[in-house]
């Protein structure tokens, strides 16, 4: 596997956008150090790429205008923790 370098980005139903990035382990996996809550209702759109030495990479099957997260009801803080 490959040490690619990840990004991934979340925009809000608001239009707000989160970014995270890092690299992959020897197994080509990433986990974000940040966690973000899904606190409006709405639709939230995420794309995720990788590089390695100028290569491109992307989830299979990934549409290229990102994946699609529905949240029907917003959720009050202390039912997220």
């Amino acid at each position: 596997m490959l040490q690619a370098q990840h990004r991934f980005v979340l925009r809000y139903p608001d239009g707000t956008e989160q970014v995270t990035e890092g690299t992959g382990d020897r197994f080509g996996h990433f986990i974000s150090p940040q966690r973000w809550r899904l606190d409006q209702a709405g639709i939230y759109v995420y794309r995720i790429t990788a590089d390695w030495n100028g290569h491109k990479g992307c989830v299979p099957g990934l549409p290229q205008d990102g994946g699609y997260l529905f949240v029907r009801e917003s959720a009050t803080l202390n039912q997220l923790d």
